[in-house]
């Protein structure tokens, strides 16, 4: 029971630093204890407490529609296919995790056993996350999730979208529609050869600009191709 209380104490006193590490302050500090209180912390002890279960599950949903309309905004021309893919990779478990990372509060979360690789662990973590995510919108609303979760990782969200395995055309598709730019048009201009050997020639075009021109045994190989000179020269145009 004396450990229980020495743990809770403990969480109380960090309740500042983590604070500090969220750029934001608390109104009612118990939704920080909720938030960093792990289910199997209360499978061990007495006190009259609740986990982050509940706070993880209204988190996920905020920070899906925070992502949402992040998306959304920054990609004013994207089609749903890739604002869903896209939505997917960001509120991942993965994503999550390294958003936890970033804010460097694992190390209060209070558990069963004081052992720092089940702090870290991508499941534990991402949930951690999620739970302060619900902490926030509960204590402060939706402007004040939007102010933190813009604040601390509108510019981590970019760089994984831009980490993602290349794909020339999904990334051309994306610069064009960051910049306000119209979809690409492939343009077939020729094909040569019997069936079973052609070449394709694509001319890819956009605002009514013939940008580049690539060709290829396949139609799709063409595009590709296409796709990938025209963000080289499109990047190279930008400031």
């Amino acid at each position: 029971m004396m450990k229980d209380i020495e743990k809770l104490s403990a969480l109380n006193q960090s309740i500042p630093a983590i604070e500090k590490a969220l750029g934001y302050t608390f109104r009612n500090k118990e939704l920080v204890i909720q938030a960093f209180t792990h289910s199997s912390f209360l499978n061990e002890c007495r006190l009259p407490l609740v986990s982050n279960e509940r706070l993880e599950y209204l988190g996920d949903s905020v920070l899906n529609l925070f992502t949402a309309s992040f998306l959304f905004d920054e990609f004013p021309s994207l089609e749903e296919g890739m604002l869903s893919e896209h939505k997917a990779l960001l509120v991942s478990r993965h994503a999550c995790t390294l958003m936890m990372e970033q804010l460097n509060v694992a190390q209060f979360l209070v558990m069963a056993h004081n052992d720092s690789s089940l702090r870290t662990s991508p499941s534990i973590s991402a949930n951690l996350f999620e739970a302060i995510v619900g902490a926030l919108f509960i204590d402060g609303g939706w402007d004040e999730v939007k102010s933190f979760l813009s604040s601390h990782f509108s510019t981590f969200f970019h760089a994984m979208l831009e980490s993602r395995s290349p794909n020339p055309k999904a990334a051309l598709q994306e610069y064009l529609a960051k910049h306000h730019l119209s979809p690409p048009e492939y343009r077939i201009d020729a094909i040569i050869g019997p069936p079973h050997d052609r070449t394709f020639t694509i001319t890819l075009v956009s605002q009514d600009e013939e940008i580049a021109s690539a060709t290829g045994r396949s139609k799709r190989e063409a595009e590709k191709e296409a796709a990938k000179q025209a963000l080289t020269i499109l990047q190279g145009r930008s400031p």
